[in-house]
């Protein structure tokens, strides 16, 4: 478990390669149970307003624009043999990511000092860097684009995921 944790942390710090990632499906298939959990739990901490189903709602449909989008480019770029391995990276860091961003939540929700919640706020939005510029960096390893063309890519997989959440759950903002 340990090791799994290392490799998703270095690729949380832009220096591991998605083509470490185990190609077995099953791993995959684990790395995605544990994805959902993370993001099930920390959407319902953080988000204590929103029904249970409509949390689960909007992950499925985050992760279908997501897998989606990521195995267009994938056939796109013709290596969709690599596919498992980019997405598995992806949900990996992404769950680490959302773990470390769900205390940021918890002050934004709970905090009354105005400080805090600028420093917060700032820290999600470094958050959001952050994150772009993983997805960017296993995207330009994975399928030979540039960092700065990969974190594009993660910005509109996020804008569309937002849009289409916005749409098909029109009471979750």
């Amino acid at each position: 478990m340990q090791l799994i944790f290392s490799y998703f942390w270095s690729i949380c710090l832009l220096r591991g390669h998605p083509a470490d990632f185990p190609s077995h499906r099953m791993v995959l298939g684990i790395i995605l149970a544990i994805y959902l959990c993370s993001v099930v739990v920390a959407a319902t901490i953080s988000y204590p307003d929103r029904s249970f189903l409509g949390i689960l709602g909007m992950t499925g449909n985050a992760l279908i624009i997501q897998a989606t989008l990521i195995w267009a480019l994938s056939w796109f770029k013709n290596v969709p043999s690599r596919f498992p391995a980019i997405w598995g990276s992806t949900l990996g860091a992404g769950t680490i990511m959302t773990l470390l961003l769900l205390p940021i939540n918890m002050i934004l929700l709970d905090s009354n000092s105005r400080v805090l919640l600028i420093v917060a706020d700032s820290a999600t939005w470094i958050w959001l860097g952050w994150w772009l510029a993983i997805v960017g960096n296993i995207l330009s390893k994975a399928v030979q684009i540039s960092v700065l063309q990969g974190a594009i890519i993660a910005f509109v997989i996020e804008l569309l995921s937002v849009i289409t959440t916005l749409m098909l759950f029109p009471g979750a903002n």
